[in-house]
């Protein structure tokens, strides 16, 4: 495989850019408002596999 490495580590590096930025954004809105957006959706976990 004669594929650059930079091609998967630059995919890597800005999924994590990404992450780190909704991150930040959730944790600035935890500290300002004082509550968080988190949810869990218990439609999608009551059924059983």
């Amino acid at each position: 495989d004669a594929t650059p490495l930079w091609i998967p580590q630059s995919v890597m590096v800005i999924g994590g850019g990404i992450l780190a930025i909704a991150l930040t954004d959730h944790l600035i809105h935890v500290i300002f408002k004082g509550d968080h957006r988190i949810t869990r959706d218990l439609v999608d976990q009551s059924h059983a596999e």
